[in-house]
């Protein structure tokens, strides 16, 4: 064997025993290296039935499953971006599939009576198909079309009362006729008073109201927080609409748009798709369980330090024996 083939044979030994050492240490000290990519959220069932009401005392024994958010940066107009994250809770009662989700947001817009306004909003997508694959994130594709449930803000609060008689208005409306309503005359969907609208979409410029609305849903601002929830029967309306079932896993998605940083359309805040898991397991009577584990739990700022000190040990420990890996084959390949 010549030098340069012996140099290089011990070269690929070294690459081969360190990576030997970090595979072993990785199982020894139980290091995740690759996180999962997909986030899991049990859609619980439920005994009591809780409306669409986002203050119903059972949310309080369902868990809440953080989901990260980042500015739409997929199709223009581009950005958005101002909320960092939300939090999803879901049960399933009486056939219905019932989902909470929340937010910070310290100002309630609900009004788009000027051109300067914007709505908070909210949207939950899943795959039209939910047996097909995950879709595009935004707005699906022309073979995979997915199913929003859209809620505004506005919708909700209704058209701005009218003007009273004598106010000094010119041209005001005259009354509440059609005559003066000539998007609503239309059949226009948003002038629906409807709070949800059911939406499906196959592509970018393709997004289009269900001719059945059968999403219901109700928001709520308190303080510097938004919490919304939408239900829909299990069973699809159309074949346009995604059927749920027991034990099914289902992709879904969200987005927030904050109506003061002047977010709207594509301008938003988009999440990647989570999974619902639909399940038999029932959420009813665990409320003193969740209590009593939220009360034994740890202060979450000491929780972070704890598992950043032993986080920090075990790569310091993983550091040393790299290093006197090291050695040992340097020893080695010096003494061949």
């Amino acid at each position: 064997m010549t030098g340069a083939n012996a140099t290089m044979s011990r070269r690929m030994l070294v690459v081969a025993v360190l990576a030997l050492a970090v595979g072993l240490l990785t199982q020894v000290f139980a290091l995740d290296l690759a996180y999962p990519q997909t986030l899991s959220v049990t859609v619980w069932s439920s005994a009591e039935d809780p409306g669409v009401d986002p203050d119903w005392s059972g949310w309080e024994a369902v868990p809440s499953a953080p989901v990260p958010l980042t500015a739409q940066q997929i199709a223009t107009p581009l950005g958005g971006g101002s909320t960092p994250s939300l939090a999803v809770q879901t049960v399933h009662t009486d056939g219905d599939l019932v989902v909470r989700v929340s937010w910070s947001d310290t100002t309630e817009d609900n009004s788009t009576a000027r051109t300067e306004l914007f709505a908070d909003a909210v949207a939950v997508q899943f795959p039209a198909d939910p047996r097909s694959s995950v879709p595009a994130i935004c707005m699906g594709q022309a073979d995979a079309a997915v199913n929003i449930w859209h809620w505004r803000a506005d919708s909700q609060a209704g058209a701005p009362a009218l003007p009273e008689l004598g106010d000094g208005y010119v041209d005001r409306y005259a009354d509440t006729s059609e005559t003066y309503y000539p998007a609503t005359a239309s059949g226009n969907p948003f002038a629906s008073d409807a709070a949800v609208q059911s939406l499906i979409a196959g592509s970018f410029g393709t997004l289009t109201p269900m001719d059945e609305q059968t999403v219901v849903g109700e928001g709520r601002h308190t303080g510097d927080e938004w919490a919304v929830v939408l239900r829909r029967a299990f069973a699809a309306p159309s074949t346009e609409h995604p059927q749920f079932e027991v034990g099914q896993d289902i992709d879904v998605a969200f987005a927030v748009w904050d109506g003061s940083s002047d977010e709207r359309n594509g301008v938003k805040s988009v999440s990647q798709f989570v999974r619902f898991s639909i399940s038999e397991a029932t959420i009813d009577g665990q409320s003193d369980s969740v209590a009593a584990a939220r009360s034994l739990a740890p202060n979450t700022t000491v929780g972070y330090i704890v598992v950043g000190l032993i986080s920090g040990v075990v790569l310091a420990l993983l550091l040393v024996a790299l290093i006197w890996f090291g050695f040992v084959i340097k020893a080695f390949v010096d003494n061949d």
